[in-house]
């Protein structure tokens, strides 16, 4: 069987693409991450890459604040380089701003990289985490991980959420008194359902129900939270507004976006001025989830549909990108910087409607 082959795409001045190069000028469709490793999934940072190959991480670009884990702060690391975790396996990596961590088969997560707002979660605020360290969680296991910018969050099997690290704009969902105190170890978030998916923009978090409801809680200065309110920040989560049932969710930046049950439509909210909504538009943001475009095309289902939203290198607003029940993937967003991969390297480019990935170079 052929290897799991990964690709990348977008800036490339610090080796975030793992391709054994550092360049300017970004690079406009996929090219292949080269590597001894069969790296079956990737998440990316600000300014640093990782991936996950049969319970090894390896992570490649800038090494700030000691994000790739190999025990420096500083340098680059070309390509898939692997994070020194003394042997630890991970079956998922999620990537913040500056930091990441790993989920084991046992629910035990591991964080390293930044920590200034105690988002590594392992019961200090300060210095940088240069190698793995166990998340303190009190006896807690988790089935899944999410970061956001400065904070992470976790989820039990039981579908109860714990977050920790920076609280700026009550992005933790469990400090309705006080915005801004910084948790460095898991605190639940009350007040939702049984959840099964929960991911982090910069300031705000959102999460899925079992029952396919949608609930967020932190900023929402553009509407990120989609309660259709657009001003200061909300502590708790909050419904988002409208009658769908969500089948997936994803989030970042400033923006927001979820697939439909049943028909596969992709929706954002959240901030909207580089064209992070989709909806062909560039409105400054929308506090309702607005319609971005359907994933249901013809064709088996090769994949599962989702959406997956992410920070926009050196550009405003995020970038979104979807897959389709054909196996394509779509992009919409900020584009100057080779971030939609369909080729173009326009300056300052946005495209408001999905454009189609272009085929991976060679």
């Amino acid at each position: 069987s052929q290897a799991t082959r990964s690709q990348c795409w977008g800036t490339n001045a610090y080796g975030e693409l793992g391709a054994g190069f550092a360049d300017t000028l970004p690079v406009s469709t996929p090219i292949n991450v080269p590597t001894l490793y069969a790296i079956g999934s990737v998440v990316a940072g600000y300014s640093h890459s990782c991936g996950l190959a049969q319970g090894v991480a390896l992570c490649w670009g800038a090494n700030v604040f000691g994000v790739l884990g190999v025990g420096s702060i500083g340098g680059v690391a070309l390509q898939p380089t692997p994070v020194q975790a003394g042997g630890v396996a991970f079956v998922q990596l999620v990537s913040g701003g500056y930091h990441n961590c790993g989920l084991t088969a046992a629910g035990e997560a591991w964080c390293w990289g930044w920590n200034a707002e105690g988002q590594t979660g392992i019961g200090s605020v300060g210095s940088p985490v240069i190698l793995p360290q166990r998340v303190q969680d009190g006896g807690l296991r988790f089935a899944s991980l999410a970061a956001g910018e400065s904070h992470t969050c976790g989820l039990t099997a039981a579908g109860v959420a714990y977050c920790w690290g920076g609280n700026a704009r009550g992005e933790l969902g469990s400090d309705p008194g006080v915005i801004g105190a910084q948790r460095p170890t898991p605190t639940m978030v009350p007040g939702v359902p049984a959840l099964s998916l929960i991911d982090g923009g910069t300031l705000h978090s959102c999460a899925l129900a079992t029952t396919g409801e949608a609930w967020c809680w932190g900023d929402r200065t553009s509407g990120q939270t989609g309660d259709g309110v657009v001003d200061g920040a909300i502590t708790s989560p909050h419904l988002v507004s409208g009658t769908m049932s969500w089948a997936h969710l994803a989030t970042a930046g400033s923006t927001t976006c979820a697939v439909e049950a049943g028909t596969l439509d992709a929706w954002c909210w959240g901030r909207g001025d580089q064209g992070s909504l989709g909806n062909g538009a560039f409105p400054a943001h929308s506090a309702l989830p607005v319609l971005a475009g359907s994933l249901l095309l013809q064709g088996p289902a090769l994949t599962t549909p989702r959406v997956d939203v992410g920070p926009a290198s050196g550009a405003p607003g995020s970038i979104v990108c979807a897959t389709t029940t054909l196996g394509t993937v779509l992009c919409w967003g900020p584009g100057g910087r080779g971030q939609l991969g369909d080729g173009t390297l326009t300056p300052r480019r946005a495209v408001a409607a999905p454009v189609l990935v272009g085929p991976p170079t060679e």
